[in-house]
């Protein structure tokens, strides 16, 4: 029953079924669940809806901050692979798990930022829109729940993203940003911001 609510089209109640998901693996044991996970991953590999996917997607997340650490380190190599598949509705369903993860995990996932931040980048530049929407989201994720504590660790990424020689990037990160200069107003980021915004009409125009 909560497996099906995952792909309830009201955000809220996908949240909840998510989050109930994540709570009993954590209490029961994957031994009681030995089909969750994979098929999880499954449903994001599918054709199906976005909401679909969505709900796979942060269904997987809390599955996995119940699991811990090690299973999360187990599958993120083919996390990051499958988010830059050639399959945009893979690329989305996993991308949009990118999306997930980091609120999930908090301080946890701190470590694995330099692994998925330049995924997330490519996915900014993506021929499909509803991949470039979540690699975007993705992105706000990261700023949103990291940018104070890792400050140093996303600074040169951002940095190279704001100047890649994909326009698409540029603006991208640029866009990803914005939202939220407000916390970058008394750290390195702002000077970044500047130097962008001088350049941004260029980007544009290519």
């Amino acid at each position: 029953m909560v497996r099906v609510v995952l792909v309830d089209p009201v955000p809220e109640a996908r949240a909840t079924a998510a989050k109930t998901l994540g709570t009993l693996v954590e209490r029961l044991g994957e031994i009681n669940f030995p089909d969750l996970v994979p098929s999880l991953i499954r449903t994001l590999k599918t054709d199906t809806s976005g909401v679909d996917r969505q709900g796979a997607a942060q269904g997987l997340s809390e599955v996995l901050s119940g699991l811990g650490m090690e299973r999360l380190e187990g599958l993120l190599p083919d996390i990051i692979s499958n988010a830059q598949s050639p399959r945009s509705t893979i690329r989305e369903g996993f991308m949009s798990l990118l999306v997930f993860l980091p609120a999930t995990f908090g301080t946890r996932f701190q470590p694995h930022l330099p692994k998925i931040i330049t995924p997330i980048l490519k996915g900014l530049s993506d021929t499909e829109d509803y991949v470039r929407e979540a690699a975007m989201r993705a992105g706000r994720m990261i700023i949103t729940n990291y940018s104070n504590k890792a400050i140093d660790l996303l600074l040169p990424e951002l940095e190279h993203g704001m100047f890649d020689s994909t326009w698409r990037i540029r603006v991208g990160v640029y866009y990803t940003k914005f939202p939220f200069s407000n916390i970058f107003i008394s750290n390195p980021l702002s000077r970044l911001s500047e130097n962008f915004c001088s350049r941004f009409p260029a980007s544009l125009a290519r």
